[in-house]
């Protein structure tokens, strides 16, 4: 009978240490990816967000079904989509058109500390209406 112990130990030991060095090679790769695609973050959360969003929604309205896309469920899933959709188009844009992608994330800042004040408000009010109307687009598609 020991000896049946010895050798599931072991056995469990060798599975264990391979399953840690297996998860060592995915968590390598994703923070390669995470370091190269900073936007990719946006995913995992949005997907906790919706993940836990069944305990929120049964909280506010005991009454409600968890995945129903009623009234409660519709601003989650728009904010859902538009993290995994701002995801997918910076890394498409990077895929594609590399140099603006570059320009965006290294230039744009010395490029807007030069505007006019006239001119930041304007461009920051048009980025903060884009994306309102994105969330807004995405909600009346869910709807």
């Amino acid at each position: 009978m020991s000896t049946i112990k010895k050798l599931f130990w072991k056995a469990l030991t060798w599975i264990t240490i391979a399953l840690l060095d297996v998860f060592t090679f995915v968590f390598a790769g994703f923070k390669w990816l995470w370091k190269r695609y900073p936007e990719v973050y946006s995913v995992p959360v949005a997907f906790a967000l919706y993940w836990f969003s069944a305990v929120i929604i049964r909280w506010l309205d005991p009454t409600s079904a968890v995945f129903d896309g009623g009234v409660l469920q519709i601003p989650l899933f728009a904010i859902l989509l538009l993290f995994l959709f701002m995801s997918i188009s910076w890394v498409a844009m990077g895929l594609l058109f590399g140099t603006a992608r570059k320009f965006l994330v290294s230039d744009l800042k010395e490029s807007f500390i030069k505007l006019s004040p006239w001119q930041k408000i304007r461009y920051s009010t048009g980025i903060l209406f884009l994306l309102f109307y994105s969330l807004v687009a995405l909600s009346f598609t869910l709807a």
